[in-house]
This record gives structure tokens, sequence and C-alpha cells, in this order.
């Protein structure tokens, strides 16, 4: 991102800038705003979405792979169950958090290029540098005049109006970013060419055959500082799911990396030492120390009393059962749920407005069976998508990629992560970001052009 900012001046002085950087640098700017406002995010997209329109009228040229066109047909179950919702005027205002399920698509979409997202993980990483900055400096502040410990996970996440589990979803894919940044930097060969932003998260777990030696440097010292800090701060966030899945990811892909020239007992201890440091850490932060007691106090209870989340899921499995085949619509999940939490007795769901706490729960809720089967299909095509092409290069495929939909797929188990404009947004972003730029190699055949 800062790269792409400085050289902005000598582009516009030379008259440079392109239709297609002009895109890239409106990518830049959306990845780089997201972590520290929504608002001018929306903004960037609003603006990009005009550009592209604009430019689509001159050039007729498109490119929706399967995935993209799964998000679209999703948002077009959701206009739709506005029009047999109950509470239409709310499902109207519920649907304004859905765009970007259509407009992520069409951005990436419409006058496809393999390059317009190369400033776009730099902006990301950037972007969530300054937000945690923020976040740090303010706690110290108000710690400092309040006489309160404003280190608490709630009250760090609220400084940028983030859900706690949503802002450590944003470090992972930070993280995940900078690992492979890493990865492909220890590749033989190398060159900066070869690491631009098409290719920088579309790397592969492959046979890391002649790795440069590691050195602690210019080119990695900076990388590795930012993903310690990224850890940090994810252990003071506390969410649950979201550390155990983002770690469980992480541990796995850097053990698959050092197995490709360490013995595999050697990788394991590594892993288990790293595993045992970070446990220490976690357990050393008051905070996170009391979420992780709650949640094995949690688990020793719930043999003899019920779970708040079993208690959604019930009264969600229930009004599934009982509901129609096409769902209650956008605008009548809400007090569908509250109806149920009341007439079983479930205090603390009814008392806190709690949602299904569940994406695919919550989605069968609102549009029925047919858009958990366009949801399942989202997932389905991404994941053929990414075989493909790693079949076609003879590799094991895009990991990154991989990562980044597990870590959605596991949260979404626990959370109603695309109710809130924070996590569509990042969701939508790079789900097609992903999957416009990693079909490049195939890009002649997949683009098709319109004549006027």
């Amino acid at each position: 991102m800062v790269r792409a900012f400085l050289h902005m001046p000598q582009l516009v002085s030379a008259g440079r800038i392109s239709p297609e950087e002009r895109k890239a640098l409106l990518l830049a700017f959306i990845a780089g705003i997201l972590p520290l406002s929504r608002p001018l995010a929306s903004l960037g997209i609003g603006l990009l979405l005009i550009h592209e329109l604009w430019q689509y009228s001159l050039t007729k040229k498109a490119c929706f792979s399967a995935p993209l066109k799964a998000s679209i047909l999703l948002f077009v179950l959701y206009a739709v169950s506005v029009f047999y919702s109950t509470d239409w005027l709310f499902a109207w205002h519920k649907l304004e958090t859905k765009f970007c399920l259509l407009l992520c698509p069409l951005l990436l979409g419409l006058n496809f290029t393999p390059r317009a997202g190369r400033y776009l993980p730099g902006a990301f990483i950037t972007g969530n540098l300054l937000a945690i900055l923020y976040s740090l400096i303010r706690a110290v502040l108000d710690s400092f005049y309040t006489g309160v410990n404003h280190f608490h996970y709630m009250k760090l996440s609220e400084y940028l109006h983030f859900h706690p589990t949503v802002f450590s979803l944003y470090l992972f894919m930070a993280i995940f970013l900078l690992v492979d940044k890493l990865m492909i930097n220890w590749l033989e060969p190398t060159s900066p060419q070869s690491v631009d932003g098409a290719e920088f998260a579309n790397s592969y777990f492959v046979s890391f055959k002649g790795l440069k030696p590691f050195r602690f440097g210019y080119m990695y010292g900076p990388s590795v500082a930012l993903i310690l800090l990224f850890l940090f701060f994810i252990l003071l966030l506390s969410a649950r799911m979201a550390m155990l899945s983002g770690f469980v990811l992480l541990g796995v892909s850097v053990f698959l990396w050092l197995k490709t020239h360490w013995s595999t007992s050697k990788s394991l201890l590594a892993l288990l030492l790293v595993l045992i440091l970070s446990l220490s850490v976690a357990w050393s932060i008051p905070s996170t120390r009391f979420r992780l007691q709650v949640l094995l106090q949690g688990i020793e209870k719930n043999k003899e009393t019920s779970n708040v989340r079993w208690e959604i899921w019930d009264a969600s499995y229930f009004l599934i059962d009982q509901g129609s085949f096409w769902g209650y619509g956008l605008g009548d999940v809400g007090d569908a749920l509250m109806t149920t939490y009341e007439e079983f007795d479930y205090c603390k769901p009814y008392s806190e407005h709690y949602n299904a706490h569940n994406q695919f729960l919550e989605t069968t809720l609102a549009i029925g069976w047919p858009g958990l089967l366009v949801f399942l299909m989202l997932f389905f095509t991404a994941f053929r998508q990414i075989n493909k092409e790693a079949e076609k290069k003879k590799i094991s495929g895009h990991s990154t990629t991989y990562l980044f939909l597990f870590l959605l797929l596991a949260n979404f188990l626990t959370e109603s992560l695309l109710e809130t404009q924070q996590a569509l947004m990042f969701f939508t972003l790079f789900f097609s970001y992903f999957f416009s730029n990693c079909r490049e190699s195939s890009s002649t055949q997949a683009i098709y052009s319109r004549e006027s």
C-alpha cells in the first residue's frame, strides 16, 4: 500500500495512471481502510463500482467464476426474501448489509485483469497494523487517565467498533498473507517480478527444493515482527473460536512447511515448543486466562447444565423444522427466534436478543433450504476451482486461499458472521479477490467480450 501511494505522484505527473492502475489503487484503499473505518471502505467500494461500470461501458469485458456467480445468486435470494418478510422495512434495512455479496464480485469480475489486486495484501496488512497501534495507544491513554484496565478484550475491540471475533479474523488473515510472503521469499528461484500482489496470496505447499537459508535481516525481520505483534494482539482479544481455529490452521501450515526440510519428529518438536510458548503467553494475560477458564469450566458444567449456544441452536432447529421451504424472510428471523426463546424459556438468549450464532442455521432461517444449498455451493465451487487449478499446475493447492476458507468455515459454526457489515465486507472482498486472481493461467478462456 505504501509503495503504491509513494509512486502515485510520479504516475499522475507522467499521466500514466491506466484504468487497471486506478482499479488496483482503489482496491488497495478499500483493503487498507477496512480495518480502520467501514464507512470509508463502503465509500471506496462505491467509487470503484462507478469506475468499473464506466469502464465496462467502454470495454464490455467481464469475467465471473462459479464462486463469484454463487455469491451473486446468494444475494438475489436474500433480496427476494424481502418480499415475503412480514416486516419488510426491517428486511430492507438488513438487505443493506448483504450488498457486498453482489458488489465485491462485480468489482473484481468487471473488466477483469489478473494484476488488479497486486497492492491489496500489503494494504490490508498495513491497515491492520494501524488498527492495532490505534487500539493500543487508546488503551494506554484510557488506562492512564482512568486508572482502569482498558486492555480487556471487549474494550480493545470497541475502539474501532469491532466484534473481537471479527477483529481476530482480520488479523489471522494478515498473518496468513505475511507467512505466505515469507514462504515465497524462501523459494528458489525468486525475483521481485515473481513476488507481486497477483501471486503474493496464491503460493503453494510444494516440495520446497533449493530453499534459501533463513536470514533474520531486512527482508524477513519486519514480517516476523509483525506476525508476533498480530499474534499477541489476538491473544488480547481472546475470541475463543477464532483463536482455536486460527492457531490450528497456522500450526498445520507451518508444520507442513517445516516437514519439507526437517524430519517429522523435529517438526513436531518445534511445533510443540511453539504451542507451549503460546499457551504460556496466553495464560499470562489475565483477560485471556479468564476466558480460557470460563471455556474449560463451561465444558465441565455442560455435562449437567445447558449451554447458551445449545439453547440458541435448539430454538433454531425447531424453527427450521416448523418453517417453510423458503425460510422466514430476512426481516422476520429475529422475531421468530425471540418468540421461540420465550416459548422455551431460554432467558439469556431472549434478554440478549441473540441471533442463531451459526451462519448455516442463520442462512437457512432467512432464505430456507435453497439459501443453504447456494451457501454450501459457494464453498463447494471454491474448493473445486482451486483444486482444478492445482491439478493443472501439478501442485497441491493455494495455501492462503485454503487457510482463508477453512478459517471462515470454522467460525461460521459458532457465529453468524455474515449478519454484520464488518465481517461481510471482509469475507466478500477476499473471496472475490482469491477467486478472480487465481485464474490467471486460464484467463484467456475465462474472459469473454461482447461487441457493442
